[in-house]
């Protein structure tokens, strides 16, 4: 395989990430930067993150229009309506924006009510993001969920009557003791409620969580990998009969409807995360802020370092990133794309090194998809390599077998890690 350049994701525009970690109880899942609620803090906190977006634009002013802002926690929805009218409109202060810009906000089902929904219109949200991921009762009560399935499907009806833009709901699937049924019956019901949008996480057992702890104390908190696709195949066929396209992994969508924000990320573009725990990644940096509160208050205060870590890179590091988002999505990777970013003809070796895959049917090196930037399709029509639709669930041990076979394509340096 020929020596690998990155030419970068091009393009100036980027997108904004907020991190508000205040959470009224941690979900025994979670392994997120977050905090129990203080409203003394929610102030300071914003007053922060203002200040580090003034000093991240004073160092990469040539980046914008801002194409999305995602403020994600946490729980942003539990947050005053003036603070969080503080934040959107500093930004706006110190970015310019795109008249189209999507605005999304995450919302747990306690914090819906049709006063909140014309609050954060008023501020400019234009995407909900809801945290439904289950509404069975004593599932929500093990996994430390605040709310019941009763709020779940109040908030769900409010937002379907009362809110004029998008919005998405999640869904968690694989809890200990869960049923294909079982999963049936939480899309029918979610899926009664007409979200546009509709996420569906395989719950993961993170190293630090409670739910980790429970599992090393001999609980079983999580169904058997030999259940998973079954759980998968089921989710992926009942949304698809309710009109939801996969369009990535845990992602489904009607048309027009997928997240412009996330395509971000799995197209590996430009994106500045602010507030603790945020991540970064301007070509060929990236960096992730320093987690804990106090100190990032502090820090960002007094106008000292707020990264706990930073990098360089590497061209070879990047291009196995973006294999690795680029083929969870439906649409896959254009080959053009690789090549303008990677340099010509590494689209080409990519499908050699694949062949095996390719042969077992787990990989197309040929597909083509038509669409446009906007995130119907993709780039364009040109010829793409993807994972098939029907493999997707596997996105990620058959990237790990690409790489592997990458790896042992001859060439005269060795440039891909293993």
């Amino acid at each position: 395989m020929r020596p690998i350049i990155d030419n970068g994701p091009g393009g100036p525009a980027a997108s904004l990430y907020v991190h508000l970690p205040f959470c009224r109880e941690r979900c025994l899942y979670c392994a997120f930067p977050t905090v129990a609620d203080e409203p003394a803090l929610h102030g300071p906190l914003i007053d922060a993150v203002l200040a580090e977006a003034r000093r991240l634009h004073a160092q990469h002013s040539d980046l914008g229009p801002i194409e999305t802002l995602y403020l994600g926690g946490g729980t942003p929805g539990l947050m005053p309506t003036p603070l969080l009218e503080r934040l959107v409109a500093g930004l706006r202060a110190t970015w310019s924006f795109q008249s189209d810009v999507e605005i999304t906000l995450e919302a747990n089902p306690t914090n819906v009510s049709v006063h909140s929904l014309s609050a954060w219109e008023a501020l400019g949200v234009t995407r909900l993001s809801v945290g439904v991921q289950t509404l069975r009762d004593d599932v929500l009560a093990r996994l430390g969920r605040r709310h019941d399935a009763a709020d779940a499907q109040r908030a769900l009806g409010v937002v379907a009557a009362s809110w004029r833009h998008t919005w998405s709901a999640d869904l968690l699937a694989g809890w200990a003791g869960q049923s294909v049924a079982q999963l049936d019956e939480d899309i029918t019901r979610l899926v009664a409620a007409g979200p546009p949008h509709v996420s569906v996480y395989a719950l993961t057992v993170e190293d630090g969580t409670p739910l980790a702890a429970l599992q090393r104390a001999g609980r079983q908190v999580a169904v058997s990998g030999a259940l998973q696709p079954a759980l998968d195949e089921r989710c992926t066929a009942r949304l698809g009969e309710a009109g939801y396209q996969r369009y990535e992994v845990s992602n489904f969508a009607r048309p027009g409807q997928r997240s412009r924000h996330n395509q971000v990320y799995w197209a590996d573009r430009s994106y500045l995360g602010l507030g603790p725990g945020a991540a970064s990644s301007i070509h060929p940096h990236r960096w992730v802020n320093r987690a804990d509160l106090p100190g990032y208050l502090a820090a960002a205060g007094e106008g000292r370092p707020l990264r706990s870590s930073a990098e360089l890179v590497s061209p070879a590091s990047r291009l196995v990133e973006v294999l690795g988002v680029g083929l969870r999505t439906r649409d896959g990777l254009e080959a053009a794309a690789i090549d303008r970013r990677f340099g010509p003809g590494v689209a080409d070796d990519i499908a050699v090194g694949g062949e095996a895959l390719v042969a077992a049917g787990l990989l197309d090196c040929g597909a083509r998809a038509g669409g446009g930037t906007g995130g119907e399709g993709g780039e364009g029509g040109g010829m793409r390599i993807r994972i098939p639709e029907a493999c997707l669930s596997r996105a990620d041990a058959i990237v790990a077998e690409l790489i592997v076979a990458l790896s042992r394509v001859e060439r005269r340096a060795r440039v891909l890690p293993v």
